[in-house]
């Protein structure tokens, strides 16, 4: 679902996704962190898949050390680990499709998959291009330190990227 959204605006919604779960915001994750929690256990699986192992070191090595287990099971997991999920009927008819009209998103709607209000939410993150200049912070324990400064200087040299903080009034 998000494949079409800036990639600004992925990593947005990945860090909050991350910062929800690692506070334990609520019991329930909103549509859009389903549609990330589907997302992230799609990728991890192909990544298990490819012959070329970088990424998975990269990421079992994180600033979150993973014991892998069996990395010869690891995409077969993920994938089960997909389907058990209890919002994956709704947020998996959104993310498996990446090139979904919102026409056709009306189907998965009408069929139970996401209420209006939510598919009005979906469609809105997608259309966004500007991030909180605060996204980093919401990253933490998910990148390095390396990687965060990377982030930060990215967002120095492209600050038309960041939404202006909001005035108080």
């Amino acid at each position: 679902m998000f494949v079409g959204a800036a990639p600004q605006v992925q990593l947005a919604e990945l860090f909050a996704t991350w910062q929800s779960i690692c506070t334990a915001e609520t019991e329930t994750l909103s549509v859009q962190h389903q549609v990330v929690c589907l997302s992230c256990l799609c990728e991890l699986a192909h990544t298990a898949e490819c012959r070329d192992r970088s990424m998975l070191r990269r990421a079992i090595h994180g600033p979150e050390h993973v014991d892998p287990g069996d990395i010869l099971w690891l995409a077969s997991r993920s994938r089960m680990m997909q389907m058990m999920l209890p919002f994956s009927s709704q947020a998996g008819g959104l993310q498996l499709v990446s090139g979904i009209a919102s026409r056709d998103l009306d189907l998965v709607r009408r069929a139970g998959g996401v209420s209006q209000v939510n598919l009005s939410r979906l469609l809105d993150i997608v259309g966004q291009w500007h991030v909180s200049p605060s996204l980093i912070l919401r990253s933490e324990g998910l990148l390095t330190q390396t990687e965060q400064e990377i982030l930060r200087e990215f967002f120095a040299e492209h600050t038309h990227l960041l939404r202006e903080p909001r005035s108080a009034s």
